[in-house]
């Protein structure tokens, strides 16, 4: 055998043993040898074994899941429905500034701007507004609308109050000591208690201008607890309510031409109430110490011998101002929490955010239709509350900021 023929199988037995090495080596390591951690200046990360300098400084996270920093973990924003459904639902801004009496006619809904002294119309989803006179009205005080929207009883802090007509751009100034005036339900009269320097205070009755003045009753000094409530036959113009035994009240009601109505006994103080649309109910507010001193919202029959039957207390803790009358139920802010006394202070409330609920007038039967919410704001105060002629939308004035709202019922 030459030298080149022993090398060449001298070559293939050292390749055959330097195999056999290392194949034992894998075994031995895979199935024998325990895990012996990373080396030195290396990191179990995850599982993996990387180099110290592999990483970034800061934000480590070592044997912990990765977390995306660019999703957002907070959990707290509310899931808002577009239409009430018993949970947060989102409202929409229909007009903003500082709004007051607000009057729907049609599909568009009319409104007085305390910021900008001027009357706008717009339409209910908010898109298009226009001016309904290029008339300034600036401070005034408080708007009461006709029946039509076609004028408006205009209040001002010297006591003016002006009827314009929008139809023509006129107005006609009332006697100064007219005061609370209102429109009555066929628009043709308005209700009034008229207030003098001479004590000769009376509650009456004029043509829709102000003139044919009427005296019904004589106030005297019971004025505060005379309020021009006209029904919607326009047979009664007033309520008058008086302390009875206890904690309760007498409630009558004053017609055009001295009738005798059956009065309506109420429990607690504070009466304030409003009819419902056929004449034949009246959805009230009264605060008493079985209620915490805080109103309650209740239902009672009135008209004839009806008066005071049928009585339902809703259990629901608000004002009957908080409401809004529709064919067969209404519709309510209720404040989530009052403190003792908000009857006696109304004002109290002014923060509180409220629920929007639903009462059947002729059962009783409560549902919470919504939390009004939107991404910016997590609650609302009902300030003044409107229904749609279809019933579908609640609007609303916010008692913080004064813009108005709407909230999709269906």
């Amino acid at each position: 055998m030459n030298i080149k023929s022993i090398l060449k199988t001298g070559g293939i037995v050292v390749a055959f043993i330097a195999v056999v090495i290392f194949m034992g080596y894998l075994i031995y390591t895979i199935f024998f040898r325990g895990d012996t951690g990373p080396g030195p200046g290396q990191e179990n990360i995850n599982g993996e074994i990387v180099n110290s300098g592999d990483f970034p400084i800061s934000n480590e996270n070592v044997n912990e899941p990765i977390v995306d920093t660019n999703v957002s973990t907070n959990t707290s924003l509310p899931v808002l429905s577009p239409i009430a459904n018993g949970g947060n639902t989102i409202v929409n801004q229909i007009a903003d500034g500082d709004i007051g009496g607000v009057k729907i006619v049609g599909n568009n809904l009319r409104y007085y701007d305390k910021l900008t002294g001027k009357f706008y119309q717009i339409s209910a989803d908010g898109k298009t507004r226009t001016l309904l006179s290029e008339d300034f009205f600036p401070n005034a005080d408080s708007v009461e609308w006709s029946p039509s929207g076609s004028r408006a009883i205009i209040s001002f802090p010297d006591g003016t109050n002006i009827v314009y007509d929008f139809s023509n751009d006129s107005q006609i100034t009332l006697p100064k000591e007219m005061d609370e005036v209102k429109f009555s339900a066929t628009g043709e009269q308005l209700g009034f208690e008229y207030i003098d320097d001479y004590g000769t205070n009376f509650l009456g009755i004029s043509s829709g201008d102000g003139t044919g003045i009427k005296q019904i009753e004589l106030l005297g000094d019971e004025d505060n607890d005379v309020e021009i409530n006209w029904s919607p036959t326009s047979q009664v113009v007033a309520t008058f309510r008086k302390t009875s035994e206890g904690d309760g009240q007498k409630i009558y009601f004053i017609g055009q031409s001295g009738e005798n109505f059956k009065l309506l006994n109420v429990p607690g103080r504070g009466f304030e109430g409003q009819w419902n649309e056929a004449g034949t109910q009246m959805v009230y507010s009264t605060y008493s110490a079985t209620s915490d001193y805080n109103p309650e919202l209740k239902i009672a029959d009135v008209g004839g011998d009806n008066t005071g039957r049928n009585t339902i207390n809703t259990g629901l803790k608000t004002w009957s101002n908080k409401c809004t009358i529709g064919g067969g139920a209404v519709y309510c802010g209720v404040p989530i929490g009052l403190d003792s006394g908000s009857g006696l202070y109304p004002e109290l409330a002014d923060s509180i955010d409220d629920n929007i609920y639903r009462v059947d007038l002729k059962t009783g039967a409560k549902t919470k239709l919504a939390t009004p919410k939107n991404q910016d704001r997590d609650g609302y105060s009902v300030d003044q509350i409107y229904l749609s002629p279809d019933e579908r939308t609640l609007f609303f004035t916010d008692k913080l900021t004064g813009e108005l709202y709407s909230l999709k019922l269906k």
